[in-house]
Formats: C-alpha cells, sequence, structure tokens
C-alpha cells in the first residue's frame, strides 16, 4: 500500500507523461500540415525504422529541439529596420537648436528645452557615453554642448526627438573620443568642449579659429581669466553683444569674472571647432578683437589697444 508521499508522487509522474504526450500530439498536427506531400514525418508517425514505437521522451527532446531552431530561424528573419540620415545644423545652443526642431516638425522648442534637462534621460545616455559627465556641474542644460549636429542617423521608425538628441549624444561620444586619442592637449575632454563652445561663437570665419582656440588656451596655460564676450553673453541669456553691466554680473559662465572655463558648453559647437580646439595653431597670441568681417591677433595688451584704435 502506497503512502500519501508516494500516491503525490504518482500523480506528478502520470501529469507529467500526459503534458509531454500532449506536445508530442502537438507536434505530429504541426507536421502534418507542413508536409505538402501528404507523407508524415518520422516523428509524425512516432514510429523508427524497426516498426517500433520510440519513447515518449526522446521524440520530447526532438520537438523541444525542433521548437528551438524554429524560434532562432523566426528571431534572425525579422525585418531589419534601415537608419535614415537626419541633417542637424551645428554649432548651435539648445534655445536655437529647440526652434530648428520645431520648424521640422520634431518636437517643440520646449520639449527639447525640457529633454535636455531630464534627469532620467541624462543618465540613460551618461551610462552609454562616456562623454557625458558621470557627475554634472550645476549646469542650465545637462546636454548643453553634447549634442553633435551634422547628418545624425536614427531608425526610420524611431524618427522622433528623443531618437534624434540620442543619436547626436552618440555622434560627440565617437567624434571627440577619436580626437582625443589623436591630440596631445593636456585637457580633459569637458574642457576642451567648452572652449570649442566659446571658439564656435567667436569666430567670423573658420579659417580662423584654429588661432582663436590657442588664445584661449594660451591665456589658461598662463593662469589668464579667458575673458571672452560670449561668455558674457550667454550668462544673462542674450545673442547680442554684451553691455557692461552684462560683463559685470556675477555668473560661473562669465569669464570676465570667473577663471578657467565657464562651468559648462554655451552651444553645441561644431566639428571644426572641436578639432581646431584639439589641433590648435601653434602662435603666442594672448588677445584678438574682430571688426565683423576679420579678426585681429596680439601677444601683448598694448599691441590689442593698438589692434582696437587701429580697426575698430
Amino acid at each position: 500500500m502506497m503512502n500519501n508521499s508516494e500516491r503525490r508522487n504518482s500523480k506528478l509522474q502520470k501529469l507529467k507523461l500526459q503534458i509531454v504526450a500532449l506536445l508530442v500530439l502537438l507536434s505530429i498536427a504541426v507536421n502534418i500540415t507542413a508536409n505538402q506531400n501528404g507523407g508524415l514525418t518520422a516523428e509524425a508517425s512516432a514510429l523508427n525504422s524497426e516498426g517500433k514505437k520510440p519513447s515518449i521522451e526522446k521524440v520530447a527532446n526532438k520537438t523541444v529541439t525542433k521548437a528551438a531552431t524554429s524560434a532562432k530561424n523566426m528571431e534572425a528573419k525579422k525585418e531589419i529596420v534601415p537608419l535614415v540620415s537626419i541633417e542637424v545644423p551645428e554649432g548651435l545652443k539648445i534655445e536655437h537648436l529647440g526652434l530648428w526642431f520645431e520648424e521640422q516638425g520634431y518636437g517643440t522648442k520646449n520639449e527639447l528645452m525640457q529633454l535636455a534637462n531630464d534627469k532620467q534621460f541624462y543618465q540613460k545616455l551618461s551610462a552609454k557615453y562616456s562623454v557625458l559627465p558621470k557627475e554634472p556641474k550645476q549646469v542650465r542644460y545637462l546636454l548643453e554642448g553634447y549634442l553633435l549636429g551634422g547628418g545624425i542617423k536614427v531608425p526610420s521608425n524611431k524618427q522622433n526627438l528623443e531618437s534624434i538628441v540620442e543619436g547626436m549624444v552618440k555622434e560627440m561620444d565617437s567624434f571627440v573620443t577619436e580626437l582625443s586619442i589623436q591630440s596631445n592637449l593636456n585637457r580633459s575632454i569637458q574642457e576642451v568642449i567648452s572652449i570649442a563652445s566659446i571658439v564656435e561663437k567667436e569666430s567670423n570665419h573658420p579659417s580662423e579659429r584654429k588661432k582663436i582656440a590657442s588664445v584661449f588656451l594660451n591665456r589658461l596655460d598662463r593662469d589668464m581669466k579667458l575673458q571672452s564676450c560670449v561668455t558674457a553673453m550667454y550668462a544673462v541669456n542674450i545673442d547680442t553683444a554684451p553691455t557692461k553691466e552684462d560683463v559685470r554680473t556675477p555668473s560661473p559662465y562669465n569669464t570676465y569674472l570667473e577663471k578657467g572655463t565657464p562651468v559648462g558648453p554655451i552651444n553645441n559647437p561644431s566639428r571644426d571647432s572641436l578639432t581646431s580646439t584639439f589641433f590648435p595653431e601653434e602662435v603666442k597670441y594672448l588677445f584678438f578683437v574682430g571688426d565683423g568681417t576679420r579678426t585681429y591677433f596680439a601677444v601683448n595688451y598694448q599691441q590689442h589697444l593698438d589692434n582696437i584704435d587701429k580697426y575698430l
């Protein structure tokens, strides 16, 4: 006589065999349907070459193996989503980039501004792309400076704001990583991006960017304030020449008052400005002034004053 434990084990064994048998029957039904010639496979007929019925376990194992293979084949046949290239303008700050997105129908200016400061989105990106600081400072926009324009590739079925922004961060990460490997510049990537964003705004012509980058790097090497008007403009959020009051306005972005680079980039610099900063021209200039069409460089303050008197 069986005890309670033995009865339970016996019932479980019977249930297990019933489930396996059901799987075999389902497999047979599938094989019959799939056989275009009306014949049965060896598993479907459940007979081996000697006319004997194989064990349920053996048939079940074959069924499981076939099911796994079929699943792999189905996965491989999944449709590959093609990529499309979206031309995003370079060198714009977040607000201006937001206006472009709005014009193109990818999202509103406010949506980009919110996304650029979305901490959860930033953490997701910083875990994937090393160009983003793991512990960002108190900046206006977390993603300011890290959205590289140009041809941004995104899945054709995901042409939305979030996908494009991530594509821009990915491009920046790849581009500056390659430049930093080749460059001998003894600066962090974040510092270089901040300087490049100043170069982007200060230059009248791309041909002048390597000299302008050199001026700012030379001043940093000599522990001089950068004293860039465009940082004062960003500090008070204007797009016109700063007034004396603007220049005196305290801000971690205002390099007239703060030493070193600003707390963060003031726009999203172009490839050319980034390259110019990673590979500046070897000159001794410490000052420059522009008249809107050309930039005049000086190695000392007196020469700088002479340029102002002469050209402005």
